[in-house]
């Protein structure tokens, strides 16, 4: 019977600490316990926790030969060597295969500890990582010809409607539209964003609008994601006259701007614009060129 182990992973651009004065109770790592498959408990990008769900699917398993990180978007294998003097342990690792084009050669280096059957990693991109132009890969990022980064698609409409992160950011906006009050009920809503590397998604919300509007145009920049939609509500009841679903102004910004428009209305969920991200995730974070 396979043994399947915990991992607790954290992401960032430079080295993160792994629990600190805890690790260095936890002793030197011994390199021929590290062996095993792994599912993942918790993860952590750029100061910001990966939603558990995203997370469910996913598997690494480990060699003394190499690694291999099992997810609905694919297998990445890394081959890694360890410098166990250190505490905690040093590990260097390098993509040896990859369903992202042109990924293969990128490198990262990181601290890994092992307490138990708890696997604690921690990586960033090597400052040297030359075979890439000689400067840090953004996770999810791919050199094209000439270091253009090559785009991954962006998450479909129907996707992100299907997205539990979504789904509660919308119902937490319905309920802050105040839609029973015929005097406070606005407009409230936000941005959803995608990390290209884990396909996490994340939600930003604006400040609120008014009755009838909420501006959108301005999202903020969420370092290693991208903007793949905007959502608002439409807090205004059919009883007295209003439209629950899109307006023609809501369609026109979501193409202007290239990205779906998700709405919560009392008649459930609609959209309009483009079908997903345009361009997909690549060229600027926020809304695209």
């Amino acid at each position: 019977m396979t043994l399947v182990r915990v991992l607790v992973l954290g992401a960032a651009v430079g080295l993160v600490s792994l629990a600190g004065a805890q690790e260095k109770k936890a002793g030197k790592l011994d390199p021929a316990k590290l062996p095993g498959t792994y599912e993942f408990v918790s993860g952590v990008k750029d100061g910001t926790s990966v939603p558990a769900d995203n997370l469910k699917a996913v598997t690494f398993i480990i060699t003394k030969d190499g690694m291999e990180l099992k997810s609905p978007d694919g297998s990445f294998k890394f081959k890694y060597t360890l410098d166990a003097t250190k505490t905690p342990a040093a590990i260097d690792m390098e993509i040896t295969e990859s369903p992202v084009p042109d990924a293969k050669g990128m490198k990262r280096k990181g601290i890994v500890s092992l307490d138990g059957d708890t696997l604690k990693l921690a990586y960033g991109a090597m400052a040297d990582d030359t075979a890439h132009g000689g400067r840090a890969l953004q996770p999810g990022w791919a050199n094209g010809p000439k270091g253009r980064p090559v785009s991954q698609p962006a998450p479909t409409v129907s996707e992100l409607v299907a997205n539990p992160v979504v789904r509660a950011a919308l119902d937490a906006a319905w309920i802050d539209s105040q839609p029973a009050d015929p005097i406070t009920r606005h407009e409230e809503g936000g941005w959803v964003y995608c990390d290209p590397a884990t396909r996490t998604i994340e939600i930003r919300r604006a400040p609120g609008g008014d009755q009838a509007f909420l501006d959108l145009d301005d999202p903020p920049e969420l370092p290693g994601y991208f903007v793949v939609a905007t959502f608002h509500t439409h807090p205004n009841p059919a009883a007295e006259g209003w439209d629950t679903g899109p307006s023609q102004s809501d369609t026109d910004s979501a193409i202007d701007l290239g990205v779906p428009c998700i709405i919560r209305a009392e008649d459930g969920i609609h959209t309009t614009g483009p079908d997903a991200r345009r361009g997909g995730l690549t060229g600027n974070p926020g809304f695209p060129d």
